[in-house]
Protein backbone atom coordinates (compact mmCIF):
# COMPACT_ATOMS: atom_id res chain seq x y z
CA UNK A 1 0.00 0.00 0.00
CA UNK A 2 1.03 3.26 -0.78
CA UNK A 3 1.04 5.89 1.62
CA UNK A 4 1.02 9.46 0.29
CA UNK A 5 -0.40 11.75 2.81
CA UNK A 6 0.43 12.16 6.69
CA UNK A 7 -1.33 12.52 9.78
CA UNK A 8 0.44 14.60 12.17
CA UNK A 9 -1.58 14.16 15.56
CA UNK A 10 -2.00 16.40 18.26
CA UNK A 11 -2.05 16.10 21.97
CA UNK A 12 -5.19 16.90 22.35
CA UNK A 13 -6.85 14.39 19.35
CA UNK A 14 -4.22 11.48 20.78
CA UNK A 15 -6.18 12.24 24.25
CA UNK A 16 -9.33 12.07 22.51
CA UNK A 17 -8.42 8.59 20.54
CA UNK A 18 -7.54 7.31 23.85
CA UNK A 19 -10.80 8.42 26.20
CA UNK A 20 -13.08 6.92 23.07
CA UNK A 21 -10.81 4.05 23.14
CA UNK A 22 -11.83 3.97 26.71
CA UNK A 23 -15.55 4.50 26.38
CA UNK A 24 -15.85 1.81 23.80
CA UNK A 25 -14.33 -0.36 26.34
CA UNK A 26 -16.60 0.41 28.85
CA UNK A 27 -19.75 -1.11 26.60
CA UNK A 28 -18.25 -3.96 25.52
CA UNK A 29 -17.33 -2.67 21.89
CA UNK A 30 -13.71 -2.60 22.22
CA UNK A 31 -13.28 -4.99 19.35
CA UNK A 32 -15.28 -3.05 16.50
CA UNK A 33 -13.52 0.19 18.25
CA UNK A 34 -9.98 -1.19 17.83
CA UNK A 35 -10.05 -2.62 14.26
CA UNK A 36 -12.30 0.78 13.07
CA UNK A 37 -8.84 3.33 13.72
CA UNK A 38 -6.90 0.60 11.37
CA UNK A 39 -9.48 1.11 8.89
CA UNK A 40 -9.66 4.72 9.19
CA UNK A 41 -5.63 5.33 9.18
CA UNK A 42 -5.47 3.55 5.79
CA UNK A 43 -8.15 5.56 3.93
CA UNK A 44 -6.38 8.52 5.24
CA UNK A 45 -2.71 7.45 4.34
CA UNK A 46 -3.98 6.87 1.21
CA UNK A 47 -7.12 8.78 -0.14
CA UNK A 48 -8.66 11.33 2.23
CA UNK A 49 -10.17 13.45 0.18
CA UNK A 50 -12.41 10.55 -1.05
CA UNK A 51 -12.97 9.23 2.56
CA UNK A 52 -16.18 10.19 4.15
CA UNK A 53 -18.41 13.18 3.18
CA UNK A 54 -16.97 16.25 2.55
CA UNK A 55 -17.95 19.61 4.64
CA UNK A 56 -17.28 22.84 4.60
CA UNK A 57 -14.05 23.93 4.13
CA UNK A 58 -11.44 26.80 4.36
CA UNK A 59 -10.60 28.35 0.82
CA UNK A 60 -7.99 30.93 2.58
CA UNK A 61 -6.33 27.41 4.08
CA UNK A 62 -6.91 25.92 1.06
CA UNK A 63 -8.35 22.44 3.81
CA UNK A 64 -11.07 20.34 2.44
CA UNK A 65 -13.45 19.24 5.90
CA UNK A 66 -14.34 15.76 5.52
CA UNK A 67 -16.27 13.39 7.88
CA UNK A 68 -16.03 9.68 8.12
CA UNK A 69 -17.97 6.53 10.09
CA UNK A 70 -16.60 3.34 10.61
CA UNK A 71 -18.35 1.45 13.02
CA UNK A 72 -18.60 2.61 15.97
CA UNK A 73 -16.37 5.51 15.33
CA UNK A 74 -16.71 8.89 13.75
CA UNK A 75 -14.10 11.31 12.80
CA UNK A 76 -13.99 14.45 11.69
CA UNK A 77 -10.63 15.77 9.48
CA UNK A 78 -9.11 18.09 7.01
CA UNK A 79 -7.40 17.53 4.23
CA UNK A 80 -4.80 19.63 2.83
CA UNK A 81 -3.93 18.83 -0.67
CA UNK A 82 -0.77 21.03 -1.23
CA UNK A 83 1.18 19.94 1.71
CA UNK A 84 -0.23 16.02 1.26
CA UNK A 85 -1.63 16.00 5.12
CA UNK A 86 -4.66 15.45 6.95
CA UNK A 87 -5.59 16.99 10.32
CA UNK A 88 -7.28 15.11 12.67
CA UNK A 89 -9.89 17.43 14.59
CA UNK A 90 -11.76 14.65 16.28
CA UNK A 91 -12.92 10.99 16.59
CA UNK A 92 -15.80 9.91 18.61
CA UNK A 93 -17.65 6.94 19.93
CA UNK A 94 -21.16 6.18 18.40
CA UNK A 95 -23.08 3.99 21.00
CA UNK A 96 -25.82 3.28 18.69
Amino acid sequence: MSRSYQIPISAAAGERIRATMDESERVGREVEATRAPRWIVEELERTPSEFGESRKGSDSARLQMRIAFVKPLRVRFDVHEPSKRVFVQGIWFENR
